[in-house]
């Protein structure tokens, strides 16, 4: 049987792996990117600038309306004073110019109480208690100079009748009463500055409240986003350095050529954050599971010599999903010979390959540290990267298994063997080491298959092939040369190793029994052995298999079940 160690000479197999590995997968929440935020410190932002805006526009517009009222009320006041004085003296002159200036003021007082009246209706409360007055006022002065002027212009201005009239009589009292409507006014407006003045206040306290209020909650949101965007840029940072390292890893794998080499970089990636770690693949023989590579605090006895040889026992393996123990106090472990001895908090995780479960990969983390979420993600992401290794391996090796392999007796065929034997025969050459080279035959197999049929002769190869297979060392190699034939090649064997080895196969096949032929008598068969040894008995490798060709001959002549030598020691 073929070692595991040998590969097909001048046959180089590389591992096509995808161009990018599979994209993590957390079980985490993913962080946001903060557009909640953002959006509420714009909208905060907004009221902040409103209510900067409101305030100034509050501060500028009360003033001005302010200002405006004044000035009206001092120029109308002035209005007033004129109409009086330039009346008094047309009476006093009875000269035009006086009369004409007299009508230029009212007119200009009308102008004024229009545009006053105005600015109060913008700065007043609704009772209007300020243009009443400022009505009350025009209605006097109407009254005034229908009145008094009338009849004031009706007095001779000889004797002294107008000037009594003028002082003493209805000028007085309307001087009087004039003076008092404004003052009322006067007071009336101050008031109603006073209320507009108030409100403003209030108007102003709001708005820079807006503004503070806004101002505080833009750099409560902005500070938030901040956070929110740094959480995520740091998660984008992980993930990105997650890739990276997948890919790294990917390209790892990408350059190995079987499934152990695969399985000791995974767990070599994974003892670097285990106190111990283990993968564990399928046998190709369907044993179970066997410890493939391993990694930390690994004691025998224990995981180094666990193998799983029951799917039954794992829930890995019955349920293709990973299984993970916190605390083993709290939840016992799995009853399989990896998880059995285990004290702390471990996680086994499947490895898939064509759609079943081709191994597991089992870690424990260190002594009084918890098994966190980020791990399990973390081994679960290149479980699936190894995975994809292990499908493309899983093919390739049964590919090259079939290429190499005999398929009727399992040991290797002909194409194998040629290309081994040459190898081999090579490096002995070069340093000078011993090689063995038996030629087995069955005796009179052509007869057997004759009498008992094609089947049973499968069977009888099958049967000696196996015997052959289990009789030599671990890196001998058992071929199938063609027909009943085989070659069994012995690197750094002399010549007494390579006759006892002879001798255990005759004598295995002779005693062995056929499965499936219960009726036949022992022996079953017999088999005839040439050996030949290089380069004693063969400077090439065709001169070495013809002389171990020819000594099978001899022992063929020589009554057949036996050993004969290519040349004497």
């Amino acid at each position: 049987m073929r070692a595991s160690n040998h590969d097909e000479p001048g046959v180089r197999y590389h591992l096509a792996m995808p161009p990018a590995p599979p994209e993590p997968h957390d079980a985490s929440p993913q962080p946001g990117e903060g557009r909640g935020a953002r959006w509420f410190a714009l909208g905060s932002l907004a009221v902040c600038l409103a209510g900067a805006a409101a305030y100034l526009g509050f501060q500028s517009a009360g003033a001005a309306r302010e200002a405006a009222v004044l000035r009206l009320s001092v120029a109308m006041s002035g209005r007033i004073q004129q109409a009086q004085v330039s009346l008094q003296n047309y009476l006093n002159t009875d000269r035009a110019e006086y009369l004409q200036d007299h009508r230029a003021a009212l007119g200009a007082f009308t102008q004024a109480a229009d545009a006053l009246d105005a600015a109060c209706a913008a700065i007043e409360a609704p009772d209007r208690t300020a243009r009443d007055a400022l009505r009350s006022l025009d209605a006097l002065l109407k009254e005034w100079r229908s009145g008094f002027a009338s009849t004031a212009a009706s007095l001779p201005r000889s004797g002294g009748r107008r000037t009594k009239y003028l002082q003493k009589g209805g000028g007085a009292r309307y001087a009087i009463e004039i003076g008092a409507t404004l003052d009322n006014f006067t007071n009336r407006l101050d008031s109603a500055l006073n209320a507009a003045r108030g409100r403003l206040r209030v108007r102003r306290v709001f708005a820079l409240l807006a503004t503070v209020l806004g101002l505080a909650g833009f750099l409560g949101a902005g500070a938030v986003y901040l956070r929110q965007r740094q959480a995520f840029m740091d998660y984008l940072r992980a993930r990105s350095a997650r890739l990276e390292a997948l890919a790294h890893y990917a390209d790892r794998l990408h350059h190995l050529a079987s499934t152990d080499q695969a399985a000791k970089l995974l767990a070599a990636a994974v003892g670097r954050h285990a106190a111990r770690a283990a993968v564990l693949l399928a046998d190709p023989d369907g044993g179970g599971l066997r410890i493939a590579a391993a990694a930390g605090d690994l004691s025998p006895g224990s995981d180094a010599a666990a193998v799983l040889t029951d799917a039954g026992v794992c829930p890995v393996l019955r349920t293709g999903h990973r299984f993970v123990v916190h605390d083993p106090a709290q939840v016992p472990p799995c009853d399989c010979a990896v998880g059995a001895s285990r004290a702390e908090g471990y996680a086994c995780l499947p490895l898939l390959a064509q759609g079943r479960t081709a191994g597991l990969v089992t870690w424990t983390t260190p002594s009084g540290q918890a098994l966190g979420t980020t791990d399990i993600d973390r081994v679960e992401e290149l479980g699936r990267v190894t995975s994809l290794a292990l499908t493309t391996f899983v093919s390739l090796e049964g590919a090259r298994h079939e290429a190499v392999t005999d398929q009727l007796t399992g040991v290797s065929n002909r194409r194998f063997l040629d290309s081994y034997l040459a190898t081999q025969f090579r490096a002995a050459l070069r340093a000078e080491r011993p090689l063995g080279v038996l030629m087995l035959d069955l005796d009179r197999f052509k007869s057997f298959n004759d009498t008992n049929g094609h089947p049973a002769g499968d069977a009888l190869l099958r049967a000696a092939a196996r015997m052959a297979a289990a009789s030599v060392r671990e890196g001998d190699l058992v071929a199938r040369y063609g027909g009943e034939e085989f070659v069994v090649v012995l690197p750094d064997a002399e010549r007494p190793a390579a006759l006892e080895i002879a001798e255990r196969i005759r004598s295995s096949i002779e005693s062995m029994r056929v499965d499936g032929l219960p009726a036949l008598k022992v022996p079953v068969a017999t088999v005839s052995i040439g050996l030949a040894m290089a380069p004693g008995d063969g400077r090439t490798v065709q001169a070495l298999v013809r002389a171990a060709d020819e000594a099978l001959y001899r022992a063929k002549e020589q009554g057949r079940n036996r050993i004969v030598a290519a040349s004497e020691p």
